[in-house]
């Protein structure tokens, strides 16, 4: 019996540890690849960004308040820890949407073995509820040392208290979030066939990371006792789960109120409806669909429906766009990538149009005039869906699989280095461009649109050339290294330096939209400047060859052999 439980523990943690580090695609990553470097990237991230929420805790303490007050202060800023920390945990859940349930690979590869479906159930869920509580603890690693200090009563007792209450509902808020994605992927599991609900699942992925992101910078702010209790907020506050653990953390805390009470109440039942849902669907997953995984096929192309691709001038290009949004629609790893850009930049466009600007307010631009806060989320929108795909096509499908193009390449590197630029302007710069005009014609003049189309599409041009200015590969194909992503580098970059960019650009825009001679003038600069970019990437293009390693091959080969 001791011998049994051994074995079972060491395949449970190999399983665990291999499907650890399956939350990045093993299968696209080269063989030289670090993925724990990596992970340690975003971990780094998310201690920078605790840091940064417990800044504010420095100086909470040393404005005078009446205890009224403080109290008041105190639940704005619990509301805001809290809604961060779900937000936090909802991305990662997201990011590991599929390593908790069991695939055709589990399926094939272990169910042959002599592995218990128990053993591969609790590695499964080990190996996601780690990600979920690292990301978790990482995240308020500061600010659980920081704030409790100063949302405490006075008191050694108090201040305990104050600790144990934060960390509990922190770890209950995100657990409730973690197991409500559980839920909803095991039941849509359930009651709909594999192939169905493979097609479904894409979709609910991105829509629960639109989810997240739109409730965390789009929910009121009802952050005094009064409001708590208030009537016309009750609605409010049944669909907000943020309330229902702020609640939770007071009434540990101490604050005895009746609309404390009430959304504690409903916290607890919440988070029991959701482990509760979560372990439904897990264990029906395992014993009842998990060998009908191999018996039931994956996506496969539908018999009847409209049928149509996309054709350009040339073959090659009509080929790698095709090629480039099937693997985008059908890989879930690229899906994230690009609806992580995407997300970010649909809140910050949400958050410019939602708060008044810093320089400028609605009623200060001219009459009939696109104002700020209508140019600013268009440009940003158009930038982060850039950034998302520029990331995602660096990304192969199949390492294993580029062979097919090595074999097939029968053209000059130039066309494919041109074909790359058709592509990224066909995955965001066209549909961009098609939805701000849709959005823009019922709000401004037909003339306003068109200008303001022109100069993103121009901009999408300069863009688009200057992203893929040493991209000498063939998207979704080519070598990638994880631990030579400048993770860190490209997330601060976008947040500090491009949205200052972004924001001259509307304000140089805004300017330019008050007479026609200046829209030509505009119009005129942009031209040059996207015909000047294109000549310097033609340029770089020319001696260039297609690279599909990232690391070049060496002379000599080693054979890795390691010596005891």
């Amino acid at each position: 019996m001791t011998e049994n439980l051994r074995t079972e523990a060491r395949r449970f943690r190999v399983l665990f540890r291999h499907i650890f580090l399956r939350v990045i695609d093993l299968d696209a990553v080269s063989a030289k690849g670090d993925t724990t470097e990596l992970l340690g990237k975003f971990a780094a991230i998310l201690i920078m960004l605790s840091i940064i929420w417990a800044v504010p805790s420095l100086f909470f303490g040393l404005e005078e308040r009446t205890a009224q007050e403080r109290f008041n202060a105190g639940l704005g800023w619990e509301l805001r820890l809290i809604s961060a920390t779900m937000l936090v945990v909802g991305l990662f859940t997201v990011l590991a949407w599929d390593s908790t349930f069991p695939d055709r690979r589990d399926a094939m590869v272990l169910l042959p073995l002599p592995v218990r479906t128990g053993t591969l159930f609790l590695a499964k869920v080990a190996a996601s509820c780690t990600v979920i509580g690292l990301s978790l603890l990482l995240f308020n690693c500061v600010t659980g040392s920081a704030w409790p200090l100063l949302l405490s009563p006075h008191g050694l007792f108090a201040l305990i208290r104050a600790f144990v209450a934060y960390w509990f509902t922190m770890v209950a808020s995100g657990t409730f979030i973690f197991c409500c994605v559980l839920a909803v992927q095991g039941i849509t599991a359930q009651i709909m066939p594999r192939r169905h609900f493979l097609r479904l699942s894409a979709l609910l992925q991105v829509l629960a990371f639109c989810v997240f992101l739109a409730v965390f910078f789009l929910q009121p702010q009802i952050t005094t006792l009064h409001s708590l209790g208030a009537p016309e907020n009750q609605h409010s506050l049944a669909w907000l789960p943020e309330y229902w653990f702020l609640g939770m953390f007071n009434w540990l805390n101490g604050t005895k109120r009746p609309q404390i009470e009430a959304l504690a109440i409903r916290a607890a039942i919440g988070l029991g409806v959701s482990v509760s849902g979560a372990l439904a669907g897990l264990l029906l997953c395992y014993l009842r669909t998990l060998r009908r995984t191999i018996e039931e096929p994956d996506i496969v192309a539908s018999r009847v429906g409209f049928r149509w691709s996309p054709r350009l001038h040339t073959n090659l290009a009509t080929a790698m766009l095709q090629f480039s949004l099937r693997s985008f629609l059908r890989s879930r790893q690229h899906r994230i990538v690009a609806a992580f850009y995407l997300g970010v930049g649909f809140a910050l466009a949400l958050t410019c149009l939602r708060i008044p600007l810093a320089h400028t307010m609605l009623a200060n631009a001219p009459l009939g005039l696109m104002s700020l806060r209508y140019l600013i989320p268009t440009f940003v929108i158009l930038t982060f869906a850039l950034a998302g795909a520029r990331v995602a096509i660096a990304i192969p499908v199949a390492l294993s699989a580029n062979w097919v193009f090595r074999i097939t390449e029968l053209r000059r590197p130039r066309q494919y280095f041109g074909a790359n630029r058709i592509v990224l302007f066909f995955l965001t710069v066209a549909p961009a461009c098609v939805v701000i005009a849709i959005v823009s014609l019922p709000l401004y003049s037909w003339d306003q649109v068109v200008v303001h189309c022109a100069a993103l599409f121009l901009f999408g041009l300069v863009f688009v050339d200057l992203s893929l200015l040493r991209f000498h590969k063939i998207p979704f194909t080519c070598s990638w290294l994880p631990g030579r992503a400048n993770v860190q580098f490209a997330f601060w970059a976008y947040l500090l330096v491009l949205i200052p960019l972004t924001d001259h650009v509307a304000q140089w825009e805004q300017h330019a939209l008050e007479t026609p001679a200046r829209r030509a003038v505009m119009l005129a600069y942009l031209s040059t400047l996207a015909i000047c970019v294109r000549l310097i990437s033609r340029y770089s293009d020319r001696a260039a060859a297609i690279r599909f390693e990232e690391v070049p091959e060496p002379v000599i080969v080693g054979l890795d052999l390691q010596r005891d």
